[in-house]
């Protein structure tokens, strides 16, 4: 990957995005010039967006999409404008942000490695809509929907079909099931 060109060849090489970050926290100045947790979360977003446009999932490690939930359930605090905000604004007087996102980042790896279904309640309800995906796109776009609906509580069966991806998304209640796809996924579902 780019990151490997970045660091010498005697490094520890980058596996996922906990050993890029444990480099960052070693040899911050190279990859963050201005120490900044704003251009930490720019950068770890690029990192991110890389993985996610080829499809590439990081195995054996907790997912770092999960992260920011983690921080709005654990402090309570309002995530509204991304971690690295949410990290700023709840730093005591001389804490260094950075320094906290480090911290805080070892303590979610430690227990982050439970699925997400440990951490929210995963319906097993039998209420259910059935939501077709087509184009090239169909599988990314049906997967992003399946992890929303997982982290919303919602049970989710993925099924390939010729030329599209079949999801079907449970719930306790039909009403819970349809406000979601009315609120969250509407405008990329096409309704059967």
């Amino acid at each position: 990957m780019l990151v490997e060109l970045l660091i010498n060849k005697n490094s520890e090489k980058i596996e996922n995005i906990y050993n890029l970050i444990d480099v960052i926290e070693q040899r911050t100045s190279m990859f963050i010039p201005d120490k900044s947790i704003t251009s930490l979360f720019t950068f770890l977003s690029g990192y991110l967006a890389f993985l996610e446009i080829h499809n590439i999932i990081e195995k054996d490690v907790p997912d770092f999409n999960n992260f920011s939930k983690w921080l709005a359930e654990k402090f309570k605090w309002n995530l509204a404008y991304g971690w690295a905000y949410a990290i700023k604004q709840n730093c005591k007087e001389l804490e260094d942000p950075l320094m906290k996102f480090f911290k805080l980042v070892k303590d979610f790896k430690k227990i982050g490695s439970a699925p997400v279904a440990c951490i929210v309640k995963i319906s097993s309800g039998n209420y259910s809509a059935e939501y077709e995906f087509k184009g090239i796109n169909r599988e990314t776009n049906s997967k992003n929907k399946e992890i929303l609906a997982r982290q919303a509580g919602f049970r989710t069966e993925r099924l390939r079909l010729d030329n599209s991806v079949l999801l079907r998304i449970y719930g306790d209640t039909q009403q819970d099931v349809d406000d979601f796809i009315l609120l969250v996924c509407q405008n990329d579902f096409q309704i059967y």
